[in-house]
């Protein structure tokens, strides 16, 4: 009991000081039942309809097995309340960063084992049977949608990887993060990208009949609980010296692999991602922290989408964009199948 009463007294004078700077923020709002604050969230940056809106939560009560988790109701985007969360939204503090990091080794509980800063993994890729039907099936697929003739040894270059199981072989991953039921169709009619961070596989659905309701799947393969990296880049070699740089960035893969290979016909100096859901900061800020602070953006967007998005990011990362372009596709809803061709229209905001 006497324990308890301890770990409750730290968590609760973490739940102040996180308070404290939580309240400095211009938008904050505490739930009816005080057990969670919502400000705005910083990788997809929020509503741009109502900027007084705030859908990022955070988990303040201190007798939950969630404390301190937070997750944003708009671009699912989640993890803890750690050092790298907090210079996300401005609010770094050296004392507090300290008493969270104190309060996670002490609790060991299955959730603050990986309360940690989620760092990239190394990552294996799979040789592939080429006399295999279904992995000569799949890499034509690709290919189709992006127009281009990649071999099975082209897949490691552009991180996409062609079933489940064999990726998890590769790396040594003896156990799967969803039921094995969906882990077979996965591996049977999927083709998959890998995150930036290695912890996630974006999974297409080639079959029409097999789920075809759903088109996307993202694979948590360590079961880490922070997913705020689950963006895709195209792996590409950049001079760190280099001052000013060029992101090109787009909603889905096969949209900026589409981009890459067909419309950005200069790729030097240039780096080429995909949000996949997570929102167009997290990518920005994750760039910035590469070291490039002169940015200029390039945006391949959807039709769909108001144009306010892509308006707010340039005031979201001041002083690091000097300038934004968007391009949209007069041929089609968004860039991401080479057979519908490409028409663009540029906008610059």
């Amino acid at each position: 009991m006497k324990g308890n009463i301890i770990m409750n007294d730290d968590r609760e004078s973490i739940k102040q000081d996180l308070l404290k700077i939580l309240y400095r923020l211009p938008v904050h709002q505490m739930t009816s039942n005080k057990k969670e604050i919502s400000i705005r969230c910083p990788y997809c940056g929020d509503s741009r309809k109502a900027l007084s809106h705030s859908h990022l939560y955070i988990n303040i009560d201190t007798d939950s097995d969630n404390f301190l988790q937070y997750y944003c109701q708009r671009c699912k985007a989640k993890g803890y309340t750690n050092s790298e969360f907090l210079k996300n939204i401005n609010s770094y503090d050296q004392n507090l960063v300290i008493n969270i990091e104190k309060e996670s080794k002490r609790n060991k509980s299955k959730n603050y084992k990986k309360f940690k800063k989620i760092e990239k993994k190394s990552f294996n890729f799979p040789e592939y049977d080429r006399k295999d039907r279904i992995n000569k099936i799949k890499l034509n697929y690709i290919n189709t949608r992006i127009g281009v003739k990649l071999d099975y040894d082209d897949l490691k270059k552009y991180k996409i990887i062609l079933n489940l199981y064999d990726t998890l072989t590769a790396n040594k991953v003896n156990t799967l993060t969803c039921r094995e039921t969906m882990g077979d169709t996965l591996d049977e009619n999927f083709v998959g990208f890998i995150s930036y961070d290695n912890n996630y596989i974006i999974m297409r659905n080639l079959s029409k009949t097999v789920l075809p309701e759903i088109r996307y799947c993202n694979y948590n393969i360590y079961d880490d609980y922070n997913n705020t990296k689950k963006f895709y880049f195209i792996p590409a070699k950049i001079n760190t010296m280099t001052e000013r740089i060029t992101l090109v960035i787009s909603e889905g893969i096969f949209d900026i692999l589409n981009v890459y290979f067909h419309i950005e016909k200069k790729t030097e100096n240039k780096l080429f991602a995909a949000v996949c859901g997570i929102g167009y900061n997290g990518v920005i800020q994750e760039v910035i922290r590469m070291g490039f602070l002169d940015i200029d953006l390039i945006i391949y967007g959807d039709n769909d989408q108001d144009i306010k998005i892509y308006k707010g990011i340039k005031e979201d990362n001041k002083p690091f964009i000097r300038s934004i372009t968007l391009y949209t596709n007069k041929k089609s809803k968004d860039f991401g199948d080479y057979k519908n061709g490409y028409e663009l229209r540029k906008t610059k905001l």
